[in-house]
């Protein structure tokens, strides 16, 4: 699914700008600890505040060093000496290519959250508002691929905005806990308690310690017990949450593929102009924004299998894993984007046939209703009605020997509709955990 509007703030360059604003805090927590002069820190400030670098430019030192921040750092460190040499030698004081790398992906994962959470937010108060205005439209539940029993076609849409309250809940739980990224060469920071001595300042350790609080305030992420080079617990968490978004925009699409078959016809997602056409087929108007949002599903979890698979590591800093999972993180963070802009568009622009609901209800002859009559008069009459409906009889003139009242309540509206109304209600009430 190509990036369009919110998605394409999450790129390439953003992600290079996240790793200069690392440096920036960095250097600036470690003046105000004393591991650095102030001036120096003042310097790097200065210049990267300004520095732009455009991520092609870092293509071939990529491949020359296996990540990009590799020659980013140097790139900046020569920006710096032609303003301040001393400066440039202070520059990246402790820090590692993977520090700079995971804090700007964090970085960028908290920036990915809230813009999905808008895209969520205006979903879920869409499904709402159209749940409440269809509780009481019949349509047939399906289970199996088959017709199962009649029910409330608002009481679908609301437990669609159930599963994306769910998702949102659980991200923006997760974006609250997203941690800094800071171990240094191999997780022990032991070359900054080595400047911290060097500089006669009173308890190293402790300053190293405070070094890492201050560094996570300074960057509004949580601080970790230790850092996480190799224990790749967040990127999974964070590949889980995005994955759950995706699943839960592909099950909706994919409802709306079936229902808007046209041999159904219950509902069908608005196309504009000049979309949904086909290359060959003249009559054809594909719906487009489903078909993308089930292809995105599964695009995504080939996303999270990469990131999973990268999570087995080795020694202080792997091989080849971490360096695997970059770009899948990445482009799940882009693609989870895209699928919630396109979501709220498709959900936006449903279009709802009631009365082929209702039609629907009725091509089994009745059958639907069998599990209505079973609770009613009992299993037994219930399976020989059945037997005569698939014999050719009509199952509302064959309850007509049982009563007009037995024949109200196996059609009347509330109880086909069992506890809709209660449903749409409790799950509308969810919204105050968005909050």
């Amino acid at each position: 699914m190509a990036a369009s509007g919110r998605a394409r703030h999450i790129n390439e360059d953003e992600l290079v700008a996240q790793v200069i604003q690392f440096e920036i805090k960095l250097a600036k927590a470690q003046a105000e600890l004393g591991l650095i002069d102030k001036a120096h820190a003042v310097s790097i400030e200065h210049v990267l505040q300004k520095f732009k670098l455009n991520s092609a430019d870092l293509v071939d030192g990529t491949a020359l060093g296996g990540n990009f921040a590799i020659p980013l750092v140097e790139a900046i460190k020569t920006e710096v000496a032609k303003l301040d040499l001393a400066a440039a030698g202070q520059l990246h004081l402790g820090a590692t290519s993977q520090d700079l790398i995971d804090t700007a992906l964090i970085q960028l994962t908290k920036k990915a959250i809230r813009e999905i959470n808008v895209q969520l937010d205006d979903s879920i108060r869409v499904l709402l508002a159209l749940a409440n205005a269809h509780k009481h439209s019949l349509c047939v539940a399906r289970t199996l691929a088959q017709q199962a029993v009649p029910s409330s076609f608002g009481l679908k849409l609301a437990k669609w905005a159930g599963a994306l309250i769910d998702v949102r809940v659980e991200l923006t739980s997760l974006a609250e806990r997203l941690p800094l990224q800071f171990g240094g060469a191999a997780g022990n920071l032991a070359s900054l308690t080595l400047v911290a001595e060097s500089r006669a300042l009173e308890k190293p350790q402790r300053v190293v310690a405070e070094l890492v609080t201050q560094l996570a305030k300074d960057l509004k992420l949580a601080r970790p017990a230790t850092s996480w080079h190799t224990n790749r617990v967040w990127p999974n968490r964070i590949a889980e949450a995005l994955t759950e978004i995706t699943d839960t925009f592909g099950t909706i699409a994919n409802d709306i593929l079936l229902l808007g078959r046209p041999e159904i016809g219950e509902l069908a997602e608005s196309v504009p102009v000049g979309g949904g056409k086909s290359s060959a087929m003249p009559q054809k108007q594909n719906p487009v924004q489903s078909v993308l949002l089930s292809a995105a599903a599964i695009q995504a979890r080939g996303h999270q299998f990469t990131i999973k698979s990268a999570a087995s590591s080795i020694d202080e800093r792997s091989i080849g894993a971490w360096h695997a999972e970059w770009q899948a993180w990445f482009d799940l963070m882009k693609l989870t984007l895209a699928t919630t802009e396109t979501g709220l568009n498709l959900i936006s622009g449903l279009k709802f046939d009631t009365d082929r609901m209702l039609a629907n209800l009725w091509l089994s002859d009745g059958l639907v209703y069998t599990e209505r009559v079973s609770a009613i008069l009992g299993k037994k009459i219930a399976s020989e009605l059945v037997d005569q409906v698939r014999s050719g009889a009509n199952l509302k003139q064959l309850l007509e020997s049982y009563g007009e009242e037995i024949i109200d309540q196996v059609f009347s509206v509330t109880g086909q509709i069992g506890l809709a109304e209660t449903l749409i209600a409790d799950i509308s009430e969810r919204v105050k955990e968005l909050q």
